[in-house]
């Protein structure tokens, strides 16, 4: 990770961003504030992926059974940083997936790469 996430640039918080029924939250340029906002009473978990690269999504699923776990202690963030290129940009994307952890707004390196589910909870349990 080199210096600073600077996420100010990303705009006002739109409405709600979607959320799947496995309780993971799209994140989009849009409405990324919101997700911002959120991780003040909610930390999360941002899971930076490419739909060009397919591998890298299934990161996405290992966090959010890890989340399933915890019972609501943490959110699961997905971003597609093909579709998302201001979060791609923000969060200075190199590989994927890469992941952060959001807690009251502050950006939080975690991963680089996919992770077994132990090392998440390793991590989530810190």
């Amino acid at each position: 990770m080199r210096g600073a996430v600077d996420l100010s640039a990303l705009g006002a918080p739109p409405a709600q961003p979607a959320q799947s029924a496995r309780g993971v939250v799209e994140g989009t340029d849009a409405g990324f504030q919101q997700v911002v906002a959120d991780s003040r009473t909610v930390p999360a978990v941002v899971v930076l992926w490419s739909a060009s690269l397919p591998a890298s999504r299934p990161f996405v699923d290992v966090v959010a059974g890890v989340a399933a776990e915890y019972a609501g202690r943490f959110r699961v963030v997905s971003v597609d940083v093909d579709a998302n290129p201001g979060l791609r940009q923000a969060f200075q994307v190199e590989s994927v997936p890469t992941s952060y952890g959001l807690i009251a707004g502050q950006p939080v390196g975690l991963f680089a790469g996919a992770q077994p589910a132990e090392q998440v909870r390793a991590v989530v349990d810190q």
